[in-house]
């Protein structure tokens, strides 16, 4: 039993690394989310120390060989194929955790060009009596780990899986069985749920949307968090929901970086990454063109271009209250937005009233 516990442990170790810690060249990176990574991470510290010299040259020999032997797909993806999922809605999340995106297999097709897949682990050490083996070279399908995902999103073709076993693993519907709370398969499928939520909601835009209506829902808890845990920043005594709480919300002090004038506005950031966790920053948005006509005020412009996986866009003008906008669309691709006030229709000479919040997944 004891031998058993101890292996268990050693897994759950190993399952905790390869999900939640960066990859060497991340990690050799010198940046801040590396630095408290390391701080927190025995692990890596360890494989710092130990890091060989010709890392370098490992590494290049490794890139070559993954071009050379890399497979084509060939095929569109459909339900029963095991596939990897791209590195884009990885990164850094809570807790300086790197979630690193995992194996998935393609339950269903879905509306928007998305698709309803399990997560999929290797080592069957971590497997419980509800997941489904799927054979030595991929691993066991989690069914109590399943998430809508977008297709362009899943990176390479791995494998594919019977029909039977993907039907298994796509009808399970039931809860953990007879798990032990505290036990290491119990943190096992904690920090599994995690990644897969996380991954979803970077990856879907639907879930994305629905995770920031939720997390805006709750008002009480967003000023309180926010106020208790951001410093420098002065907060609208007179909001009553989370929005105008926002749109409200300015540093005491202007990043001078993001206030640049001219063609550039300020733009409020709100990450959530962890609901635990939320922060707040000052960017700059380029100013592509602004006017007022028949429908009102237009502003259209580019989101700033280090703010990553975008779900929301909120924006008000002025007043008190502020009035919402009307329209507030963006392009998630290529970073570009467009607002509407349909009720201004003054001669507007200056954008110094408009607020615009942008709800950003970590």
């Amino acid at each position: 039993m004891i031998n058993d516990r101890t292996e268990l442990q050693r897994a759950l170790q190993h399952a905790v690394e390869q999900r939640t810690c960066p990859t060497d060249k991340i990690l050799i990176s010198g940046s801040t989310e590396a630095e408290s990574h390391l701080k927190s991470c025995r692990a890596c510290r360890e494989w710092q120390e130990n890091i060989s010299a010709d890392l370098k040259a490992l590494k290049n020999d490794l890139s070559t060989l993954k071009q050379l032997y890399s497979l084509p797909t060939g095929k569109e993806p459909a339900p029963g194929q095991v596939w990897s999922v791209n590195k884009r809605v990885g990164g850094w999340g809570a807790r300086h955790q790197h979630y690193n995106p995992p194996f998935v297999l393609i339950l269903q097709e879905l509306p928007r060009k998305e698709l309803f897949v399990a997560q999929i682990y290797s080592d069957d050490l971590l497997m419980g009596g509800d997941d489904l083996w799927l054979g030595e070279e991929i691993g066991f399908a989690e069914p109590w780990n399943r998430y809508p995902l977008s297709k362009v999103d899943l990176d390479q073709l791995l494998a594919e899986v019977d029909g039977a076993r993907t039907a298994a693993v796509a009808s399970n519907d039931r809860p953990y069985p007879g798990m032990e709370y505290d036990s290491p398969l119990w943190h096992f499928r904690q920090i599994e749920k995690e990644i897969g939520e996380a991954i979803s909601i970077r990856s879907s835009e639907q879930r994305g949307f629905q995770f920031a209506e939720f997390f805006l829902s709750e008002f009480g808890k967003i000023r309180d968090n926010l106020k208790s845990r951001i410093k420098g920043w002065r907060w609208p005594e007179d909001a009553v929901t989370a929005l105008p709480f926002l749109l409200g919300a300015r540093p005491e002090l202007m990043p001078l970086l993001a206030s640049q004038g001219g063609d550039h506005l300020d733009a409020t950031i709100l990450a959530i990454s962890s609901p635990e966790e939320p922060e707040l920053t000052r960017r700059s948005c380029l100013i592509t063109r602004w006017n007022v006509d028949d429908d009102g005020l237009l502003v259209c412009g580019r989101l700033p271009d280090d703010v990553c996986r975008p779900i929301a866009l909120h924006a008000a003008w002025g007043g008190t209250p502020p009035l919402p906008a009307d329209e507030a669309l963006f392009d998630r691709e290529s970073g570009a937005f467009k607002v509407r006030f349909h009720g201004v229709i003054e001669n507007v000479t200056t954008l110094e009233p408009l607020r615009l919040v942008i709800v950003t997944h970590g």
